[in-house]
């Protein structure tokens, strides 16, 4: 009994620093659209400034990428410290740290598989467009971002994921919709890039005629006939 009080006290002692990213000062709770609506741009505002305020995480893995890549995009939000988030991309160890899609290990070296990269394209991408339209990082920092971080492009799709010799699986909603929005806007990077360098732009990459509008409307249509599988995922 005595244990469980002093984790329950714990628990509320620190309640405020692992539940501050959703805790928003001064701000009552929606209780319709018109308030979630009215109060939008004060929620938006608090978020990118705490998240501008954190470190910057100097690595870059599984474990490790939101701490970089969340105050990076909130940096970039207000223009700050583009430099300092540019020294960080351009370092060797730097790079992708596994495959898009579901990351999991039923066995050793033999069903295994390291994924989850797709959780850190969502951030990335918002780091590029912002970096495009203010011209926030270096321009090799940019080049190696949308070039060698960026590794969703093309048109050729996620929807499964081989697990070594257990077989291959079907891929869950979140892993398909995080990878090929990312795929879908690298791709207009990368024709954005290519354009201002007046060099051509391989097919794949062009959306207009790469049938990814086609693929995206039919993925769509599809989730609105058989809904969704994942009901308790967290939402991203």
């Amino acid at each position: 009994m005595k244990i469980k009080i002093l984790f329950v006290l714990w628990l509320i002692g620190n309640s405020p620093k692992v539940l501050s990213i959703f805790y928003f000062h001064n701000i009552p709770s929606a209780k319709t659209i018109h308030d979630s609506l009215f109060f939008y741009e004060e929620r938006r505002d608090q978020l990118i400034k705490y998240y501008a305020k954190k470190k910057l995480g100097e690595t870059f893995d599984l474990q490790s990428h939101r701490i970089f890549s969340q105050p990076a995009v909130a940096r970039a939000y207000y223009g700050i410290d583009g430099g300092e988030v540019s020294r960080i991309i351009l370092k060797d160890n730097f790079k992708p740290f596994g495959k898009v899609g579901t990351n999991f290990k039923f066995i050793p070296k033999i069903c295994e598989r390291n994924g989850d990269y797709d959780f850190a394209l969502i951030h990335l991408i918002q780091l590029a467009f912002m970096s495009k339209d203010k011209n926030y990082l270096s321009d090799k920092a940019y080049e190696k971002l949308i070039l060698k971080l960026l590794t969703a492009k093309g048109n050729k799709h996620h929807a499964s994921f081989k697990l070594g010799l257990c077989g291959k699986f079907k891929d869950t909603e979140n892993h398909i919709l995080m990878t090929e929005t990312s795929r879908y806007l690298t791709n207009d990077l990368l024709k954005d890039y290519y354009n201002k360098k007046q060099n051509p732009l391989a097919n794949v990459y062009d959306n207009s005629t790469n049938g990814f509008n086609n693929w995206l409307i039919k993925h769509l249509q599809d989730l609105k006939i058989n809904s969704f599988d994942e009901y308790n995922s967290k939402p991203y």
